[in-house]
């Protein structure tokens, strides 16, 4: 068995995309649990992690077709 070294060579920074406050995992403030429950779609995620928020009807839509 091999012996961890925690953080050791792990590097770290700053990121508007995602966040852990609490036990409370986020994308671009958005609740993961609160994006479950909504049945976010996985375009629509995808969307929110380029974009830093969710898509409307017509930019999701045009967002799937470019894809």
């Amino acid at each position: 068995m091999t012996q961890s070294n925690g953080l050791k060579d792990t590097i770290a920074c700053e990121t508007r995309i995602s966040q852990i406050i609490d036990d409370t995992l986020s994308y671009a403030v958005y609740n993961i649990s609160e994006l479950m429950e909504n049945n976010a779609s996985f375009e629509e995620v995808i969307y929110l992690l380029w974009n830093l928020h969710l898509p409307t009807q017509i930019e999701l839509k045009h967002f799937v077709n470019d894809l």
